[in-house]
């Protein structure tokens, strides 16, 4: 049974009203309200909403768990070679429910020399990666996997809607709990145990146990008011993470084509004028980066939890860069 499983069956039962936890599959297994660094006390605790990835990148629970498939998580590897920005354009250009299943057809027949290059001459998606990729990336065998969709969608939890009371831990019961599923003995489940219930006894006694709702002033969980939170946090990010989203909303029936989670400038910066000292070669700026799709996702290896703190190395006429972070938790 996974933890973030079980924590996102209880906010479906409306037993909590979000998940702390720094892991993102919490997403993919059906939560929709996730708190990151609550326990990190060098940084500010950071609120994610399903309903926010969905309305304004498309990012249902069914796209999170393609990602998934794409970029690696607890269930699968990933495809090496494939980071953030790569699997967005990926779901960007191949939509609906059997959009991956659509990706491998496409790329297994550009690898087997099945499909001729003018036939992705109008998609620059596709021109640019079967150029790049077309002898770099190989796709696992099983890929996409519907055991790996499974296990986010129907994972096993306890599903009883009865509601949560504080009580006196059951010594006797927890020992045997232990004993029989973790091999503990009496002796050492006793020395974890025994000092706990005297502290929870010590404090209901002098009555200084403080709760979390101590904290906080008004209305809090689902129901708490704007004023409890900070100004929201827009994160950065590169015009080809920009682009993909924007056709991912367009292709999926989004209402607006722009990224307002992104803070793109929408004029370009003024380019100094610098005096020339020789002959200058003026490259077209719509084939920018027309040698492959992958320039800000060097070595992307690897599950999807490990990326997101990769720097670009220089590109052609950049300088450099910091990737935005991937996922949020």
């Amino acid at each position: 049974m996974e933890a973030e499983a079980q924590c996102a069956e209880l906010v479906r039962l409306n037993l909590v009203d979000g998940i702390v936890t720094d892991d993102s599959d919490t997403f993919l297994f059906g939560g929709t309200r996730v708190y990151k660094n609550m326990f990190n006390s060098n940084k500010f605790v950071e609120c994610y909403l399903a309903k926010d990835l969905e309305s304004e990148m498309s990012l249902s629970r069914d796209q999170l768990i393609s990602l998934a498939q794409l970029l690696g998580s607890d269930y699968t590897e990933g495809i090496p070679g494939v980071g953030p920005v790569t699997a967005l354009e990926v779901l960007s250009e191949f939509t609906g429910k059997d959009g991956l299943e659509g990706f491998k057809e496409w790329w297994q027949d550009v690898q087997q020399h099945n499909r001729p290059k003018e036939v992705d001459a109008t998609s620059s998606f596709r021109r640019k990666f079967r150029k790049s990729q077309a002898t770099k990336l190989f796709l696992p065998l099983g890929f996409p996997s519907p055991a790996v969709v499974e296990a986010y969608l129907q994972p096993e939890v306890d599903s009883n809607p009865e509601k949560f009371q504080w009580g006196v831990p059951d010594l006797e019961g927890l020992r045997q709990f232990l004993m029989t599923t973790i091999g503990w003995s009496q002796e050492r489940t006793d020395e974890v145990l025994v000092p706990v219930i005297k502290d929870m006894n010590k404090r209901q006694t002098e009555g200084t146990q403080s709760n979390i709702t101590r904290y906080f002033e008004g209305s809090t969980g689902t129901g708490a008011s704007k004023e409890a939170f900070a100004p929201r946090q827009r994160a950065k990010g590169s015009k080809r993470m920009a682009d993909a989203v924007s056709k991912l909303r367009a292709n999926t029936g989004g209402l607006s084509t722009a990224l307002p989670v992104m803070a793109m400038s929408s004029e370009p910066k003024p380019k100094r004028k610098r005096k020339a000292r020789g002959p200058v070669v003026v490259e077209n700026d719509e084939n920018e980066n027309d040698d492959g799709v992958d320039d800000e996702e060097a070595n992307d290896s690897g599950p999807a939890k490990q990326r997101g703190t990769a720097t670009r190395g220089r590109g052609r006429g950049r300088g450099k860069g910091k990737r935005s972070k991937a996922s949020s938790s």
